[in-house]
């Protein structure tokens, strides 16, 4: 009877030592693309973000905004819209989006093209 009541204190003590315990949860970040490529006009494209904690979007560049820059742990996936103004320039220009999580920081880089280099021969007036 002594050895049923040790084993009954002794499930009973540990339930409560098991109940007691968190379960720790490794943190996690993903991104669903480390690049993009943008048109030279004003456009957008996305990439995904899961987290197991929240997060935070930045990008290095201010001609690119990003809806939303942050969001809450979820295990379903937040898409990231990012777009980028018009690029006059004629040459590509390119941005660095990092995103954090806790410690963790995932990047994805952005390249947005040229402008087309306009004909000369295409401006008003001109007559061949």
């Amino acid at each position: 009877m002594k050895i049923r009541h040790l084993l009954i204190g002794l499930f009973a003590v540990a339930a409560t030592v098991a109940c007691d315990q968190e379960l720790v949860e490794t943190p996690s970040l993903e991104v669903s693309q480390e690049s993009l490529e943008l048109a030279a006009k004003a456009g957008e494209a996305s990439f995904d973000v899961t987290a197991n904690l929240a997060w935070t979007a930045t990008a290095d560049q201010d001609w690119v905004n990003l809806e939303p820059a942050s969001g809450d742990a979820s295990k379903d996936a937040v898409k990231v819209t990012v777009t980028a103004d018009d690029n006059a320039t004629n040459e590509a220009r390119t941005a660095t989006v990092t995103v954090k999580a806790g410690d963790l920081t995932k990047t994805v880089a952005l390249t947005q093209a040229a402008a087309e280099a306009e004909d000369p021969g295409d401006e008003p007036g001109d007559e061949p």
